[in-house]
């Protein structure tokens, strides 16, 4: 069947599409061209995904029920040795080559703690490669440092995405300015129409049916003729979204919600909140504190979604990326 795609705007064949991501847990869809439903999983989806999976992993471990089991790659290091960290709570090291003294590679050894190591290594085995067995658990610390956090043009992109997602579950269409647009489809623009918001917004929180919630707020008001959108992320990391400058309709207002623990969802209409666009341009040191606040906040969520949390984020050597 033909319709016409919210994201490009031309009537295509229709396919569904996650209102939230599927990785977030996502289960109401609405219809997306196939073009682009499947052009922006591979330009973007799958790299938020990727970015995210070490938090994930975390909140799995401390009791947050996923789809499958996830892998953060090289979470901790233990003896010289990198370990992975999987949403079981299940440490392993990584096969390390084996080189002979005249440099060449003889094998492979591995420290074998878990089933998913010790089925990796049997392949090996099978192939001709000598194994070196070090039978040995660790003990994962407590508190583990969070990877570089960037706020890069795929985590915006995915925030225009969800936005025009919730107009659509709701029937409205929005003509998004032409930087919206072209950055949704392009990746490119000199000035992204999404910006980090690190201001508490009461009138929203108050609505959230978990604190580990992901949420999606878009308000439309032809009196200042913006249509804009608020995203956010396991209840900690917001964006900003403008989608038009020039908006001349009805006015509005939409909120759709995911509870991560649950994976319940809720979209209802909504009360019109008139939210200020925040800062475009922030020093570097007041995104550092803003960050840190962030991941306070997202160790506190844990602590109250979770009751005692076996793993916590440690922000003392925390790496902000650009």
């Amino acid at each position: 069947m033909k319709d016409k795609c919210p994201y490009c705007y031309k009537m295509k064949i229709m396919s569904d599409d996650h209102v939230f991501s599927d990785f977030l847990g996502g289960k109401a869809t609405i219809l997306a061209c196939k073009k682009c439903n499947s052009r922006f999983g591979h330009q973007f989806e799958g790299k938020v995904f990727s970015g995210l999976t070490p938090y994930i992993v975390i909140l799995a471990i401390n009791g947050m029920p996923i789809k499958k089991r996830l892998v953060w790659k090289n979470a901790h290091f233990h003896d010289g040795v990198h370990y992975d960290l999987d949403s079981d709570n299940k440490s392993m090291a990584r096969p390390q080559p084996i080189l002979s003294l005249e440099g060449k590679f003889s094998g492979f050894k591995a420290t074998l703690v878990n089933k998913y190591l010790k089925k990796a290594l049997k392949s090996l085995t099978h192939k001709g490669h000598k194994i070196t067995e070090i039978q040995e658990e660790i003990t994962i610390n407590k508190k583990l440092i969070p990877p570089p956090f960037h706020f890069d043009d795929n985590m915006k992109r995915l925030a225009i995405k969800m936005c025009v997602g919730l107009l659509k579950y709701f029937n409205v269409t929005i003509t998004m300015d032409h930087s919206a647009f072209e950055f949704l489809h392009k990746g490119f623009s000199v000035n992204p129409p999404v910006y980090i918001d690190f201001r508490p917004l009461q009138l929203i929180e108050l609505h959230r049916s978990n604190t580990l919630s992901h949420l999606v707020y878009v308000e439309g008001n032809s009196k200042s003729g913006k249509c804009y959108g608020v995203v956010q992320i396991f209840g900690f990391f917001q964006m900003y979204v403008v989608i038009s400058d020039e908006y001349d309709g009805e006015e509005f207002a939409f909120i759709g919600m995911h509870n991560s623990v649950t994976h319940d969802e809720n979209f209802q209409r909504f009360q019109s909140i008139g939210i200020e666009m925040p800062p475009t341009s922030l020093p570097h040191d007041f995104i550092v504190t803003g960050c840190k606040s962030m991941f306070e906040k997202l160790n506190k969520l844990m602590d109250e979604s979770f009751g005692k949390c076996i793993v916590f984020f440690d922000l003392s050597a925390m790496q902000v990326g650009p």
